[in-house]
């Protein structure tokens, strides 16, 4: 206890040079950025990951041609998931004597499991938001199939050989895919009243989709148990499978700024490790006097550890509510770009950033404070008595060990924490060589410059080590920066590169021939650019064996 409040006394009095408080805004900066990309990225690939179970209306779905094994389901249900399931096929209606192939949709009664439906109960007005699909005896149906047929709500509609009746109309399902089924007039039913229909038979044409949900790490589970169980005709669809543009385009996001915050630390650190090295150097003499006192090395040592724990934790967390303040003003900036409901902050996010707080500081200041445990009470008596500097495999172990755990936790990929480490490490190598060679050529130049020039070029050569050691530091931080730019231009380019410029965002279908100049024609008069007229057709493709 006497021991932290001297650290405490020692902090106060510290507190008025300017070796601490750059020590503390350079911390500040490193966890305020770190904390706001932390939280900015996990609240978007949850928003991101929410979102694409909407589009499957389920964390995860398994699509089959033909029902699954039970046990698959009961799996699921040991895990603790949650489970519906649909299945699509095409059908024949025939009312008041007009024909239409319609795609039929089974739902049971605990779809959807994520999103929900919406519904009119005529065709004009508002709709209705529900999370169930048709009950017992039920059918919901496009309009479209009520001109094309004849009907009206309440009518009776014939699926198969039993009649349901028609009591809603569906505008929208958050599941519904861009296959022949769902270019057909939409009918969906309850999967209660498929059986009774009798039109699955023996080698009918059927997709059944059993989608899951549950907490994640049941999920991870479940899908680990499942997959290698698949068959061939048999698939399992999430966020990274269904949906991989925006799989792809999310972690190539995330990674980019994980990679721009370690350029943050990198240069906090340069900063911490530069100021904590003036500051362990001011405090020579008066550690000294403390080992004149019965200090003993280790004593002495964990006296600054105090001052630079309360600095870390003070620090980190300002910089934590700095960040979380960010995040919050980038979320606001960009609410018309983003969707309706974002995920909320997360509070493992501002843990991580006190962490990566405190190890940064330790992980670049301690080097500097390991020189005041090997201060010698002689310096009392011998002002120059100067301890000798950390062992240079501890200053630079210690710094890339915690650039790659930092890189490894952002880009969850081992190949490239790699190739960033063996590049970073030739360009040090080839930096290091250049500036050992230019403070050389320095010494060829003292005969022919003039006085003032002489003192300036001497005193890069008499601290040869210590300025090639900030000149790699700065190198590497404007080499971090370069390539953090370069990185977001290829990532905007990538992304852009994925799309034509011109490709169609909206499309219309089912378009009668006799339709389709007039269409031209109305959609020309608004300004609206329109591509050529394709027919849809349904084939098979084959492989001749000869």
């Amino acid at each position: 206890m006497n021991r932290l409040i001297l650290a405490m006394r020692f902090l106060r009095r510290d507190s008025r040079s300017g070796e601490l408080t750059l020590l503390m805004l350079a911390l500040i900066i490193a966890v305020a950025s770190s904390t706001a990309i932390s939280l900015f990225a996990n609240r978007m690939n949850r928003t991101m990951n929410f979102q694409a179970a909407e589009f499957l209306a389920a964390d995860m779905v398994v699509s089959s041609p033909e029902l699954i094994h039970t046990h698959y389901l009961q799996q699921a249900k040991k895990l603790n998931l949650k489970q519906s399931q649909t299945s699509e096929f095409s059908s024949m209606l025939i009312e008041n004597e007009q024909f239409l192939l319609a795609g039929i949709k089974v739902v049971s009664d605990n779809y959807p499991l994520h999103g929900t439906l919406k519904v009119r109960q005529e065709t004009y007005t508002q709709e209705q938001t529900l999370k169930h699909g048709p009950k017992k005896g039920e059918v919901w149906i496009e309009s479209r199939i009520l001109s094309a047929l004849q009907l009206k709500l309440g009518d009776p509609l014939q699926i198969g050989e039993i009649p349901l009746l028609v009591s809603h109309i569906i505008t929208y399902e958050p599941d519904k895919r861009g296959d022949l089924y769902s270019l057909s007039p939409r009918v969906m039913m309850n999967a209660a009243d498929l059986s009774a229909t009798k039109i699955l038979q023996p080698g009918s044409h059927v997709h059944h989709f059993y989608q899951f949900s549950g907490a994640e790490a049941d999920i991870v589970k479940f899908k680990e148990w499942l997959k290698p169980q698949l068959t061939a005709s048999q698939r399992l669809m999430d966020i990274y499978d269904d949906r991989p543009k925006i799989g792809s385009a999310l972690q190539k996001a995330e990674r980019y700024l994980g990679l721009s915050s370690i350029v943050v630390v990198l240069i906090a650190g340069v900063a911490i490790a530069m100021a904590t090295r003036r500051f362990s150097e001011r405090h020579f003499n008066s550690t000294a006097i403390l080992r004149c006192l019965g200090y003993k090395q280790n004593e002495v040592l964990q006296l600054f550890l105090w001052q630079f724990l309360f600095i870390g934790l003070i620090a980190s967390f300002i910089g934590c509510i700095l960040g979380w303040i960010s995040q919050e003003l980038l979320f606001q900036f960009l609410r018309d770009l983003l969707p309706a409901q974002v995920a909320d902050p997360s509070f493992l996010a501002v843990l991580f950033g006190m962490i990566i707080g405190i190890v940064v500081l330790f992980g670049f200041a301690l080097p500097p404070l390991l020189r005041l445990k090997q201060v010698s009470p002689l310096r009392i008596l011998q002002r120059d008595l100067t301890p000798l500097p950390s062992s240079a495999w501890l200053v630079y172990g210690l710094a890339i060990s915690l650039l790659v755990l930092l890189i490894s936790q952002y880009t969850q990929d081992v190949k490239m924490t790699l190739s960033i480490l063996i590049v970073g490490m030739l360009s040090l190598s080839v930096l290091g060589g250049l500036s050992y060679g230019l403070l050389g050529l320095t010494r060829l130049l003292l005969p022919h410059v003039n006085l003032t020039w002489r003192f300036g070029l001497q005193g890069l050569s008499k601290h040869q080590k210590s300025n090639i050691t900030q000149i790699l530091a700065f190198s590497m931080t404007l080499l971090a920066i370069i390539l953090s730019f370069t990185v977001r231009t290829d990532l905007i380019r990538d992304w852009q590169k994925q799309l034509p410029i011109n490709a169609p965002n909206h499309f219309a279908l089912n378009v009668f021939a006799e339709q389709k100049d007039q269409l031209a024609l109305d959609l020309k008069e608004q300004g609206i650019t329109i591509e050529n007229f394709y027919p849809v057709v349904r084939g098979r493709l084959g492989m001749s064996t000869n």
